[in-house]
């Protein structure tokens, strides 16, 4: 059984938006779609890849310039979570 334990209502969107995903989504995604500034973005973003609950890879997209970062919900976890009936969500407002 996986508990998942989110410190606030941003980290759990940001995961519940992830999780239905199968190639990630990039910040600029998660930020347009959700309506939050991009710094809480990347802030609970790197809250949650510190958890192990969401990963990240990179795509190259021209010759020049930065690669996109995809992020993704770690497919162990993502298994987990779909196997459960119902999976244990705690919201942690310390």
């Amino acid at each position: 059984m996986i508990t998942i334990h989110f410190y606030n209502t941003k980290q759990m969107n940001i995961f519940f938006l992830l999780i239905n995903r199968e190639f990630g989504l990039t910040r600029k995604l998660i930020v347009e779609t959700l309506l939050i500034p991009r710094t809480t973005v990347y802030d609970n973003l790197e809250v949650l890849m510190r958890k192990g609950l969401v990963k990240y890879y990179t795509k190259k997209t021209s010759k020049k310039g930065r690669p996109t970062v995809y992020f993704y919900i770690n497919p162990i976890i993502k298994q987990e979570f779909f196997k459960q009936q119902i999976p244990q969500i705690k919201l942690n407002f310390n």
